[in-house]
């Protein structure tokens, strides 16, 4: 008999759980947490996400917090665009093959981002809800940009393969060059201003 009650509690306890990560999914909760935590693997400086069956208790925390904390992000398509928003997206996506197109709200301010292919280069523009670009990231060839920044980015690879580099505009201003780096088996980031200062903190 004793056996039998403790293995009906362990199956009340499952349906509890089963019922509980129904009600989270259905709010958003561990999906915002998901994608929180599977983008935070993709950055250079993450090396394994294996331990993910071993973190859900750290996404559904996530979940929750990011519901006012985080932004909210989801992917849409073109035709949900605001009319302002579509006439940019018209203009900055010229001759290019559109990857995804993602809103984000945050603190109550929408902004909508747009990843495009241009041949053999890629870029990425987020533009306000007004139609503005307020940031906009395009890889560049290492020849095309000014010497300085050259010499900058190559110093502070310190040796590493430059893969990647990347010109930031904000508000139709050049604030930055991003260069990703590989260095024994290891990629980060390194960031120049447009005269070739280090900058290690977002402009």
């Amino acid at each position: 008999m004793a056996q039998i009650s403790v293995n009906k509690g362990i199956r009340v306890q499952r349906l509890h759980f089963r019922s509980e990560i129904a009600s989270f999914t259905k709010s958003g909760m561990i999906s915002r947490g998901f994608r929180f935590f599977t983008r935070s693997c993709k950055r250079p400086e993450v090396k394994s996400c294996r331990t993910l069956p071993n973190l859900f208790p750290a996404i559904l925390t996530i979940g929750l917090v990011a519901g006012t904390a985080f932004p909210q992000e989801r992917e849409i398509r073109r035709p949900e665009l605001p009319a302002a928003v579509e006439e940019t997206v018209a203009k900055v996506s010229r001759n290019a093959i559109i990857k995804r197109i993602s809103e984000e709200t945050q603190n109550g301010k929408t902004t909508y981002e747009v990843e495009m292919v241009f041949h053999a280069h890629s870029k990425d523009a987020e533009i306000d809800a007004d139609g503005k670009v307020a940031e906009a990231e395009e890889e560049v060839a290492m020849s095309s940009i000014p010497t300085i920044v050259q010499a900058a980015l190559t110093a502070r690879a310190a040796g590493g393969k430059i893969l990647k580099v990347e010109s930031l505009t904000k508000q139709a201003r050049l604030v930055a060059y991003e260069a990703r780096v590989e260095q024994t088996g290891k990629r980060t980031e390194i960031r120049v201003g447009p005269d070739g200062k280090p900058l290690d903190q977002e402009e």
